[in-house]
């Protein structure tokens, strides 16, 4: 989808409509005979909406132009100047900046309803030196603590809190609710899922925004419409509360930031102590499109209490930082965060890439390139680009991805209903010098062992399980992807699958699992021998150790195994009561072909597909991955120039 051309408002109805309709066929589990294979609806949401209504505005009309050449081309700070000029901008306009440098440091803030655009990320550069966040949109988040479930900002919930509800009712008013305001909804945590804020970290209190970790599970919706107590949502309910679990409405205390967008910049980071290069904190409608995000200090993007953003056409890479701690290199979707899209991005060199957390719910990644994650003080180790980390993350759409894994450590509890599709999980990366955390020259030749005398690349050998699901991990769903790849299997030796059971070990190195399904309760060792049954405020048997249920409570159909070179049709331990249909639709948010696909194939990933660019045949080139190969990141990721995207000859594409 080309998002900056979706402007036309009935469009945008008819295109939805159209993949209303494809989805009902998708998701309608009772029925036999059906077209395609579908998931039963209580595992899925409407995936459709995410982003975006309507897609990113075209907006024309400019503003001001702020010259580069004003401020020295990077000698002075710019960073007011543009902030003055964003708050004086008119509703619908443009501030524009020209090529060359600017000196940024403080946060550049771009309000409702305005768009900050350079000349081209090639040509627009922000040289960053400040601290905190680097560009905002958003001011709305929701109250802190015990504050946020005091009368002033919460109410009860006392209707409407069911699976696909779009109109909820409070018990009583909230002051200063509005059309437009944003509600947090939760619950209380459910021990029977579960949804829970302990793991192998401990307890993680501050996953539900410092209430002490008993509200992990909700999402963030905008106020459509108050009649008295009745109150209009979107996005529509992702799952169904129990009255029993004392659910919640938070009001953010701020308006959120509507309708803010940044386009065709860089940011470049200098270590000055970013908390972000780019966030979003209640923000509804918002967006980043065809960006580079050259380093960062700390994350690249933060998604904060926001619904509906866009990250888009877009290039992150590298990071000051390669550890685990505060920060993770990365995209972080967090604090229930909601109908979020991040689609047709390069991922390259960063500790994670993009990392769900605290909540995030109902959002959609897709048809992203992931390349080259590496911790720097274990070189050596698959690091995960896709990962869960902080309770309760759920319902959330992995889709069209190249990516070496995805993890959901359980370091910080739980999550559920993930569903991963048409996917390739390679199962390794190239590493390439250096690995020490500075701006020094990447190179990626020639590639040998890690520690080999003038090596300067190896492949990831340790850790290698191309999708790694913790004990803490439930009712997850897999469909149409590729596990595995030649290269893992030129590496070692791989291993379908290994479920947790008593007494059974997983291999560090050597040995690479396909799916790897109910450890890492165990501590150090992963040896499952480690329980935290009894202990306090661990949720009970079996989630509170190593144990089989992301196995026997998840589904597999139709994904491709490189282990063994076939295809697994009745895999995981929830059976579908009607799985009989093995033919796959294209997708599970689109309607059709998306215009960013250009001329290359699609689906472009999956057992139904052939004469592809692996060594089975099943995989296609996705459009970033192509660009990313090209050398013209990120300005071909944006739009006609794909139409006539091809592999280069001589360039790695395919681990």
């Amino acid at each position: 989808m080309n998002l900056k051309k979706c402007t036309s408002g009935g469009k945008a109805i008819k295109n939805r409509m159209i993949v209303l309709a494809m989805l009902a066929l998708l998701f309608a589990s009772t029925q036999k005979a059906r077209a395609v294979y579908s998931l039963p609806a209580s595992r899925v949401v409407d995936w459709s909406a995410a982003g975006v209504i309507g897609g990113i505005p075209s907006r024309t009309t400019i503003y001001k132009t702020i010259l580069a050449s004003s401020y020295g081309n990077g000698s002075t700070d710019a960073s007011s100047a543009i902030n003055s000029a964003l708050y004086a901008c008119p509703a619908g306009q443009v501030v524009e900046l020209s090529s060359g440098t600017f000196k940024i440091g403080s946060t550049i803030e771009v309000p409702s309803n305005v768009t900050l655009r350079g000349s081209g990320p090639q040509s627009t550069v922000l040289s960053m030196t400040g601290k905190g966040i680097g560009i905002l949109m958003g001011q709305g988040e929701a109250p802190y603590g015990s504050s946020a479930t005091s009368s002033t900002y919460s109410t009860a919930l006392s209707g409407g809190f069911t699976k696909g509800s779009s109109s909820i009712t409070l018990s009583g008013p909230l002051s200063g609710l509005s059309t437009g305001s944003l509600l947090w909804l939760s619950e209380l945590n459910d021990s029977s899922v579960p949804v829970t804020p302990y793991g192998g970290g401990g307890e993680c209190t501050w996953c539900d925004n410092g209430l002490g970790g008993v509200r992990n599970l909700g999402q963030i919706v905008r106020v459509i419409s108050v009649a008295g107590n009745t109150v209009g949502i979107d996005p529509p309910m992702n799952t169904t509360y129990s009255a029993g679990l004392k659910p919640l409405a938070i009001m953010a205390a701020k308006a959120p930031t509507t309708g803010a967008g940044v386009e065709s910049l860089q940011v470049y980071d200098n270590n000055s102590g970013l908390a972000s290069n780019f966030a979003f904190q209640g923000a509804y409608d918002c967006w980043i499109n065809n960006v580079e995000s050259n380093y960062s200090d700390a994350d690249h993007v933060e998604i904060d209490f926001s619904s509906h953003i866009t990250v888009a056409d877009s290039y992150f890479h590298d990071s000051f930082r390669h550890t685990s701690g505060t920060s993770d290199s990365e995209l972080a979707m967090r604090y229930y965060s909601t109908a979020c899209l991040v689609q047709n991005n390069v991922f390259r060199r960063l500790h994670n890439s993009v990392l769900l957390e605290w909540g995030a719910s109902g959002n959609v990644t897709a048809y992203n390139y992931f390349d080259g994650n590496f911790d720097s003080g274990s070189p050596g180790v698959t690091m995960y680009p896709i990962a869960f980390h902080g309770a309760h993350p759920e319902f959330n759409l992995f889709e069209g991805n190249v990516a070496s894994m995805v993890n959901d450590d359980g370091i910080w509890g739980s999550s559920s209903d993930e569903t991963f599709f048409r996917n390739w999980f390679t199962g390794t990366t190239l590493v390439c010098s250096p690995v020490d955390n500075t701006r020094g020259t990447v190179t990626c030749a020639p590639v040998g062992t890690y520690g080999g005398s003038g090596v300067n690349a190896w492949w990831s050998y340790q850790a290698n399980r191309p999708v790694d699901l913790s004990y803490l991990s439930t009712a997850d769903n897999m469909a149409g992807n590729i596990v595995g790849s030649p290269q893992l299997t030129s590496v070692m030796k791989m291993t379908k699958m290994l479920v947790w059971s008593q007494g059974v070990s997983r291999a560090y190195e050597g040995t690479a699992y396909g799916y790897s399904l109910g450890f890492g309760g165990g501590g150090g060792g992963d040896s499952g021998s480690f329980s935290n049954c009894g202990k306090s405020g661990y949720p009970a048997a079996p989630w509170c150790s190593d144990n089989s249920q992301p196995y026997t409570t998840g589904i597999i159909q139709g994904d491709y195994s490189y282990a063994d070179g076939s295809t697994n049709w009745g895999y995981g331990g929830y059976k579908d009561p009607d799985s009989s249909d093995h033919a796959l639709p294209g997708s599970m948010y689109l309607g059709s072909k998306p215009a960013f696909f250009g001329s290359t194939a699609w689906p472009a990933i999956g057992p139904d597909v052939t004469g592809g660019n692996d060594a089975a045949g099943h995989v296609n080139y996705i459009p970033a991955q192509v660009c990313y190969a090209e050398g013209q990141m990120p300005n071909c990721l944006e739009g006609a120039p794909q139409n006539q995207l091809s592999a280069p000859t001589g360039v790695r594409l395919i681990n």
